[in-house]
């Protein structure tokens, strides 16, 4: 479950702009008791990024991620198998839904920080 957070959180640290979005920067979101903070690097249109998530007893786990971004639409994910796929909102969100390599889905909106 922490593995899947952790893709959410580095999926959600996209922010956007019209045409031009950059993800670049530090993200959070709070996702079924854990926080997810991710520091993401944006180039062209490759991502990479860490992503710390805490559970509620304060536990963190680390996780690379990796993905793309083309216009408002961004795609993360972690070697585990953990993905997640999501855009930018006009408030400069990031809102998508991560899927597990369990087969589940959690839907997460991600802020800068």
């Amino acid at each position: 479950m922490v593995s899947l957070l952790a893709t959410l959180l580095v999926s959600m640290c996209m922010p956007a702009a019209a045409a031009n979005w950059n993800a670049t920067g530090k993200w959070e979101a709070d996702v079924m008791g854990a926080k997810i903070h991710a520091n993401l690097v944006q180039e062209g249109e490759t991502l990479k990024g860490i992503v710390d998530v805490y559970d509620p007893w304060g536990k963190k786990d680390r996780y690379t991620v990796r993905g793309t971004v083309h216009g408002d639409q961004l795609q993360a994910a972690h070697y585990s198998g953990h993905s997640f796929s999501g855009r930018f909102a006009p408030n400069g969100q990031l809102v998508g839904t991560l899927r597990t390599n369990g087969g589940h889905s959690v839907k997460i909106s991600a802020r800068r920080r």
